[in-house]
């Protein structure tokens, strides 16, 4: 199998308001878009990284996704 090309990559954080200043301001990245994604009960931040986009990822209610949030927080989800 031959990986041709990667799409996004999402990383949870705990905040945006707090992650988003280090990869704009730090890394230099542009946020192309923020949202709330209903059905999964999460904010995600858009950034652009080349042809491929960073979504950040932040838990905007508890839900199943808390346990995933409080352990991998800063870590790669998908």
């Amino acid at each position: 199998m031959e990986v041709k090309k990667v799409d996004h990559i999402g990383i949870a954080v705990k905040s945006l308001d707090e992650a988003l200043p280090f990869y704009t301001d730090t890394l230099g990245l542009s946020c192309i878009g923020i949202e709330t994604v209903e059905s999964e009960q999460v904010r995600v931040a858009f950034l652009k990284v080349g042809d491929v986009k960073l979504e950040l990822l932040e838990e905007s209610v508890k839900t199943l996704w808390r346990t995933f949030f409080r352990f991998t927080t800063g870590v790669v989800n998908h």
